[in-house]
């Protein structure tokens, strides 16, 4: 079965922090779980569960988002 990635923006946030935590109870590879925020420190708090972090504002310059 091929692992599925997991991509959590606003993931140090109240509820990508849970998800986190529910991923973490379910007994999921946290290696394959990576959490977008904008604040540093607040990814700081997620890194114990064993997730990839990414310090990254996805409201700047539009997020990189296209039409």
């Amino acid at each position: 079965m091929e692992k599925l990635r997991i991509i959590i923006p606003g993931g140090a946030g109240f509820v990508g922090w849970n998800l986190v935590r529910v991923l973490n109870s379910k007994k999921y590879d946290m290696n394959e779980v990576t959490v977008l925020d904008s604040d540093k420190s607040n990814l700081e708090f997620v890194t114990r569960y064993g997730v990839q972090t990414q310090c990254v504002d996805l409201a700047e310059n539009g997020g990189g988002m296209t039409n």
